[in-house]
């Protein structure tokens, strides 16, 4: 019985994660100033800048966030600038229902998967641009 419910707890806090079960083969490499950043399970490539710092599972979202909560689910990865400071999401098969406040947001397909991109409103206009013209497929 202790045995089944232990089980059953750790099952419950594993999925309680924000992150997709995806996440965990999210690579990102350093070139030439950018971050480029890839998944093979969702078939996706971007680039960014190389002053992102990123984080792929809830700890390392708690890392650089302290116990601030995720402002969303289905997390492929997220990053957060330092210099202008400002943050971004990317979101995968999320629910369309969301409506983001103070995020702009791009919403596209790739292999067959619905990837939402959302940067904070603190973001350049640039960095803004630059990032979400760099979210490929692959």
């Amino acid at each position: 019985m202790y045995k089944s419910f232990a089980i059953l707890l750790l099952t419950l806090l594993a999925s309680c994660s924000p992150f997709h079960k995806f996440s965990k083969h999210t690579i990102y490499e350093s070139k030439d100033g950018y971050v480029n950043v890839s998944n093979s399970k969702a078939k996706f490539t971007s680039k960014t800048f190389g002053d992102i710092k990123f984080a792929g599972s809830k700890k390392e979202f708690c890392e650089l966030n302290g116990n601030r909560k995720a402002k969303f689910k289905n997390i492929l990865f997220y990053g957060k600038a330092s210099e202008p400071e400002y943050e971004y999401y990317v979101l995968i098969n999320a629910k369309s229902n969301m409506k983001p406040i103070r995020f702009f947001e791009k919403d596209t397909t790739i292999s067959g998967n619905r990837i939402i991109l959302l940067v904070s409103d603190k973001a350049p206009k640039n960095d803004i641009e630059f990032i979400s013209n760099n979210l490929l497929g692959h």
